[in-house]
């Protein structure tokens, strides 16, 4: 850590420092590490690059190891959840009286477990963590949550990302730091566990659908995969839907399959339907049964979502529940070291005592609902504003509450297009390293269980939450030590 810091020092010292930050933009633009801008975001005339470190920030190579190790347990762990309605019913049976959303997403999973039990499915999970450091103890991992639809940055933040920071440091004359760059192939890796899943369809004439939604700022990060796709397998024709065209232009025919424009559907990839906002009206929940119960393989299907909500990871906190699905000791072992302390809000004593451990020290807790997407996650005074309207009813039931990781902080260069590039200025960081793998399965058989690559993103430190899309983070790229 000394020596990277050392470096950084060094590089700051150069006169040619604000040049490399030119030839980075550059080498960002031409490789397609770009975004729609917020003033034209329905329009690919204008675009600027997406937001990144001008270097590559150091994590430490054992828990970036760590981070490795565990992915296969948690896509396994995952899926066998969804597999269990028991299990899935008592989980949520709290949640779907106090959350519409979840109580929306878990009526189609009723009904597709009904009428489709062994359907053919796929899911990209995604893994986030923190590296914790307290006091003077070396840091560790930590989860921060396990993503199961609409991972992004698959496409420009990985593959792309590292040969961005290959070429920087080569450029500012660090080729030997350079090596400690873990190769990255979640692109290439995603793409073919796509065209896998396409494959198992069996029919050379169906195509992929991508489910977006109306304004995609990150369209390019989409468009890379689907390129990626269109690559591997040539015979792939991919097409771009919202719910709402789905409920428009869709249908069933006669054999179930799931039909639009008069093409049928072989594999629908969610890109959009994680947000009460992607549901205008019932044509967008028609919609979303309709691909459920379907014979395409979605991606993830809806029992696959509703795993990945914020309460799952607070049930599998508690003693005996990770084991009621693992049986493996190790495996068991690595998934609990990830774990930080979380704590339900349901109705009743355990409830309320949880609500007054965070009203006397709200410093150390986060609030989160059952959203995914980035920026949803309450803080201090917002946090004890949240409890205070809602610690009386059951509406706290759609809240977990899990300990504050204080994560390590590193020195960061950020390069963003509205900022300007004058001489590059550090400021303290902290990373989100993510783990992408991805599952295929047939009912409770597992085809494929895979790790694809990773993901490093980073902000200032003052900041609390949010993602690269929301323009809080930037993309990044480890440097292993």
């Amino acid at each position: 850590m000394d020596t990277v810091s050392k470096k950084l020092s060094q590089f700051l010292e150069q006169r040619s420092a604000d040049q490399v930050v030119l030839d980075a933009v550059d080498y960002a633009i031409c490789n397609g590490i770009v975004m729609r801008t917020r003033l034209k975001p329905t329009s690919s005339d204008v675009v600027q690059h997406a937001p990144f470190t001008l270097l590559p920030s150091p994590v430490p190579k054992n828990l970036y190891e760590q981070a490795i190790s565990v992915q296969k347990d948690f896509n396994f762990l995952m899926h066998a959840i969804s597999q269990d309605p028991e299990f899935m019913k008592s989980a949520f049976s709290t949640i779907i009286h106090s959350d519409d959303f979840t109580r929306r997403l878990f009526e189609i999973y009723e009904t597709a477990l009904l009428e489709k039990p062994k359907k053919t499915a796929m899911a990209i999970i995604r893994s986030d963590y923190m590296f914790n450091k307290t006091d003077e103890s070396e840091p560790s991992l930590k989860q921060i949550e396990v993503n199961m639809i609409a991972s992004s940055f698959g496409g420009i933040g990985t593959e792309k990302t590292r040969s961005l920071h290959g070429y920087t440091l080569r450029h500012a004359g660090f080729e030997d730091v350079a090596t400690s760059l873990p190769q990255n192939k979640a692109l290439q890796n995603l793409a073919q566990s796509i065209v896998n899943a396409w494959d198992l369809y069996g029919d050379n004439s169906a195509v992929v659908v991508f489910v977006i939604t109306e304004i995609e700022n990150n369209i390019f990060d989409q468009r890379a995969l689907e390129f990626r796709i269109c690559e591997i397998q040539p015979d792939i024709v991919v097409k771009r839907y919202t719910l709402t065209q789905i409920s428009e232009l869709g249908d069933h025919d006669d054999d179930g399959n799931m039909v639009i424009n008069d093409q049928k559907v072989g594999f629908v990839y969610y890109r959009a339907g994680y947000s009460p906002d992607h549901y205008h009206s019932e044509k967008e929940w028609d919609a979303r049964l309709l691909l459920d119960t379907s014979t395409a393989i979605n991606c993830p299907c809806v029992a696959h979502q509703l795993v990945g909500a914020k309460k799952m990871q607070q049930i599998l906190s508690q003693p005996n529940m990770v084991e009621r699905f693992i049986k493996d000791r190790n495996s068991v072992k690595r998934i609990r070291d990830t774990f930080v302390g979380f704590y339900g809000l349901e109705m009743g004593s355990a409830g309320d005592e949880s609500i007054q451990k965070v009203l006397q020290h709200p410093e150390n807790y986060v609030l989160k609902p059952q959203l995914e997407g980035g920026g949803n996650n309450l803080y201090n005074d917002e946090m004890v504003a949240k409890l205070k309207e809602v610690g009386e009813d059951d509406r706290r039931c759609s809240y977990i509450v899990m300990e504050k990781i204080r994560p390590m902080t590193v020195q960061s260069i950020i390069v963003r297009s509205e900022a300007g590039y004058d001489i590059p200025t550090p400021v303290e960081g902290v990373s989100e390293l993510g783990i992408y793998g991805y599952i295929i399965v047939k009912g409770d058989q597992i085809l494929h269980n895979s790790i694809a690559g990773h993901l490093l993103r980073t902000k200032s430190s003052h900041h609390n939450d949010g993602g690269v899309a929301s323009g809080v983070a930037v993309l990044d790229s480890p440097m292993l030590y």
